[in-house]
C-alpha cells in the first residue's frame, strides 16, 4: 500500500520561489532542499566572514543531526576555510 500526500493546494500554504529553487523543491523533499539551501546559506556566510550567520546555520545543521534528517547529505565541514 502506498502512502499518498493528502495535502490541499491552496494559497495558504504556497511558496514563492525562483525557478532554480522551485525545481529543486520539486526534484527533493522538502527537508532535503531546505538543507541544501542552508548549505550555500553557510559557504556564501563563510566568504562574508558572517559569524551570525554560519553560527546559526550550524544550528540548523546540529538540528538536521539531532533528529537524523537527510543524513545522507553531508554538511559543510565545520572548519570551512575562508577566502
Amino acid at each position: 500500500m502506498t502512502e499518498e500526500k493528502t495535502e490541499i493546494n491552496t494559497v495558504d500554504n504556497g511558496q514563492t520561489l525562483c525557478m532554480k529553487h522551485n525545481l529543486m523543491k520539486k526534484n527533493y523533499s522538502q527537508t532535503e532542499a531546505g538543507k541544501k539551501y542552508f548549505i550555500k546559506m553557510y559557504h556564501q556566510a563563510v566568504v562574508n566572514n558572517d559569524e551570525k550567520m554560519i553560527n546559526f546555520c550550524r544550528c540548523v545543521f546540529e538540528c538536521y543531526n539531532k533528529h537524523g534528517i537527510n543524513s545522507h547529505i553531508p554538511r559543510p565541514n565545520n572548519k570551512y576555510k575562508r577566502r
